[in-house]
């Protein structure tokens, strides 16, 4: 059953990413509506994608990659984040980069990470959204997953009077809908929606 969103919660609207790239794949036409409304919106990346070796081999020409080059990467993609999200509207000023390990947020899950389960949960209980977007449980990938546990874990710690927004997952990697899944929301995009969201990835 498709369902539709009551126009108040787009007053403020936060999308939580694992990585750069997953706020455009996942919400590009969201955000790009929900910054026509004129709703406040916040962007917060828990990585900045710096752990993604064969594209730094290729660019670099060697095997080798050093923790040097992996932080430039990650200062790259953080700049490629905020360009992307520039083209969709949003002000470098509504972004949050946290800082996290690239493909190590399993391991901050497993590890019971206070320090970013204070982070996740400061961020929302700060910024006050009505509209909570974040990475679904059944994302085949451990970043998505592990996040999105570690996002409800964050969220049982929150009073609820810090937890009055309404919550959309979304999934990246593995089938968008899940076998018996009921409730799901879908995006109806302009063309010129369209065509920004596509020179956004085609960068």
């Amino acid at each position: 059953m498709m369902v539709d969103l009551p126009s108040a919660l787009w007053e403020r609207v936060m999308v939580i990413a694992p990585h750069s790239d997953d706020e455009t794949l996942a919400t590009g036409g969201l955000l790009q509506q929900a910054v026509a409304t004129g709703a406040a919106v916040r962007v917060i990346f828990a990585t900045d994608g710096d752990n993604n070796p064969w594209p730094q081999r290729v660019s670099k020409h060697r095997w080798r990659i050093s923790h040097a080059d992996r932080a430039r990467w990650g200062e790259r993609r953080r700049g490629e984040a905020l360009a992307a999200l520039a083209t969709l509207g949003v002000s470098p000023e509504s972004v949050c980069f946290l800082g996290y390990p690239d493909q190590g947020l399993t391991q901050l899950f497993l590890r019971g990470s206070d320090a970013l389960l204070g982070a996740l949960a400061s961020e929302i209980a700060t910024w006050h959204p009505t509209l909570l977007v974040t990475p679904s449980i059944f994302d085949l990938h451990p970043d998505h997953n592990a996040l999105a546990v570690l996002l409800r874990l964050a969220q049982a710690r929150m009073a609820p009077s810090q937890r009055r927004f309404v919550e959309l997952t979304y999934r990246v990697h593995g089938r968008h809908r899940m076998p018996g899944q009921r409730d799901w929301f879908h995006v109806s995009l302009q063309r010129a929606e369209q065509a920004r969201k596509r020179v956004v990835l085609s960068r």
